[in-house]
This record gives structure tokens, C-alpha cells and sequence, in this order.
């Protein structure tokens, strides 16, 4: 695959995903997040766990790590914290992560993938040929 087609996914991805409803965006962020955190040695769980804060407030999270690491994810370039999602920011310090995912994020991933899918199929169709031709894969 050519870096013109990983570009083409790429960009084609990150258009469709701007396009989205709110919702949808929202759940491939946390997806991300999710991904990125087990990408750093850690797992994701309490996915949607309640937080409460200074004085009444309280916050839901998109998940909380085994370590301990509290995590909001956003995706697009309008997604911002809420007040109560700084807040918890600003109390939890380090222990608050907060992803901010670009459209072009996805993009690149979804290029990524296609990539390793292209050279994964090739890799399988030569040895699908030289099966038919009866040599032994090298």
C-alpha cells in the first residue's frame, strides 16, 4: 500500500468520523482511551464510575484505571471539559488524564490499520501461491 492510499484512508476516516452525531464521537474517544491505556501498560475499568468532589458536585468518568488513573476522553476540536470534569482535573492532579482526540487521530489509525491489513493479506496470498505451486514457504 502507498503512502497516496494510506493518506486516502487516512483523510477519508477523519472526514467521516467529523460527521458523526455527538454520541457516536463520544464512544470512539473513550474507545481510543481505552486503547491507549493498554497501549501504556495499564487496563481500563470502572468504565462510567460516579466521582464525587469538593462540596456537592460529582463527575462521571470515561474510565478509571487499575493504577488508579482517572480518565475523560474527547474527541473534535469543539469537545471540551465540562465544569465538574476541570474540577476533578484540579483535585485529582496527576491521577487525571484527560485525552483530547483529533479527527485526524482516527485517520491516521484507520490508515494505520489498513496497512497492516494490506501487508497481512499479501503475506497470506504468497503463501496461498506457493502452496498452489508446491514450494515451501521461505
Amino acid at each position: 500500500m502507498t503512502a497516496l492510499t494510506f493518506g486516502g484512508v487516512a483523510k477519508s476516516a477523519a472526514k467521516t468520523v467529523s460527521g458523526l452525531p455527538k454520541e457516536a464521537k463520544g464512544k470512539i474517544g473513550e474507545r481510543l482511551s481505552d486503547g491507549r491505556t493498554l497501549l501504556s501498560g495499564d487496563w481500563p475499568k470502572l468504565h462510567g464510575k460516579k466521582f464525587k468532589l469538593d462540596g456537592d458536585g460529582h463527575t462521571f468518568a470515561d474510565h478509571q484505571t487499575a493504577r488508579g488513573k482517572v480518565v475523560e476522553a474527547k474527541l473534535g476540536p469543539t469537545a471540551r471539559l465540562s465544569d465538574r470534569q476541570r474540577q476533578a482535573q484540579a483535585e485529582l492532579g496527576k491521577r487525571y488524564r484527560y485525552d483530547h482526540w483529533s479527527f485526524d487521530d482516527v485517520g491516521r489509525l484507520a490508515g494505520g490499520a489498513a496497512v497492516g491489513l494490506q501487508q497481512g493479506i499479501g503475506h497470506v496470498a504468497d503463501g496461498v501461491q506457493d502452496a498452489l505451486r508446491g514450494r515451501k514457504p521461505g
